[in-house]
């Protein structure tokens, strides 16, 4: 029986094999000696099981010498989303050079959560084009 986190499973205990070093029978963990030759030496085997689910993503920023913001940002893979917990794919193209913000954004199941497309000049008051909150008293 195997415990389960979110959507991995773990082995309670882990397969052990337990050999004679000397003549290679296998033996029960419990055997103090080898039924076979007598030698005390053993080999164990132990193997585990666990299965790993990768995310990747990649960010890429295009510089140009004495400007300060890149002239192009793009984010592209998966992305976390702290709000819903969940992992989403996710494009991102700010492109300063041409006008142009896309954002495109899909849960696990390919729906689209979230699509942007329009002139960056037009996208503002998001991300770190926000307003500063001020501090109330």
């Amino acid at each position: 029986m195997a415990e389960t986190g979110g959507n991995q499973s773990y082995p309670k205990v882990p397969e052990v094999a337990v050999q004679c070093c000397e003549c290679g029978a296998a033996l029960s963990p419990a055997d103090d000696s080898c039924p076979q030759c007598g030698s005390q030496n053993r080999h164990i085997l132990a193997s585990d099981t666990v299965n790993l689910n990768l995310k990747e993503r990649t960010d890429a920023k295009l510089r140009v010498p004495g400007r300060k913001k890149p002239i192009r940002e793009v984010r592209s893979g998966d992305n976390f989303f702290h709000d819903t917990q969940e992992w989403h794919q996710i494009h991102r193209v700010i492109d300063r050079e041409n006008d142009r913000y896309y954002e495109h954004i899909e849960d696990r199941h390919g729906n689209v959560v979230h699509h942007v497309e329009q002139p960056l000049t037009q996208h503002q008051g998001r991300g770190s084009a926000k307003g500063k909150r001020s501090l109330r008293p």
